[in-house]
């Protein structure tokens, strides 16, 4: 098993993980700066194209702090294709299906092979922290709306209680 992580040196088995999967040096670098962002991954062991990645919710957004897992896969023509990222814990946001497919112009008709699998992961952070108008669930989407800066500590106690009560 390959557990990319902070620190300084690759973790055992990185070097294998680069043999079988075409990345480069710099996206391995930026493995180990997303760690520091709070977004880990590993590899699965059965199939080098799909990674487990958990994810803290942002700071200042309803998922502030709470732990999310997904499943990170990479298709054969990647990078000419976004990788597919979907979320294996429930989460109700107005861009995430009931089954955890995230829709996104930059995972779709804009992504460009220069995203690589960091710039995926950062996108899904900052749809947790400030989601778009495409939206797939209009009940989460309402708990959005509310923007005005007074009310902002009431909509996210609002979304984070719609959040508990429907996982």
């Amino acid at each position: 098993m390959v557990i990319v992580g902070s620190g300084t040196e690759p973790p055992v088995g990185v070097y294998e993980l680069l043999d079988k999967f075409p990345i480069t040096e710099s996206e391995l670098r930026n493995r180990f700066w997303l760690a520091r962002r709070n977004i880990h991954f590993q590899a699965d062991p059965d199939n080098p194209r799909v990674f487990d990645v958990t994810m803290t919710g942002p700071e200042h957004s309803p998922y502030e702090g709470m732990e999310f897992e997904l499943e990170l896969f990479v298709p054969d023509n990647y990078p000419l294709v976004p990788p597919v990222v979907r979320f294996l814990t429930k989460i109700k946001h107005p861009q995430i299906d009931d089954f955890g497919y995230i829709r996104s112009d930059f995972l779709g008709s804009r992504w460009t092979p220069s995203f690589g699998i960091h710039l995926s992961l950062l996108i899904v952070l900052e749809l947790l922290r400030e989601p778009k108008d495409e939206r797939l669930s209009e009940e989460a989407g309402q708990c959005f709306d509310m923007v005005d800066e007074k009310k902002q500590n009431q909509v996210e106690k609002i979304c984070l209680d719609f959040l508990r009560l429907s996982l």
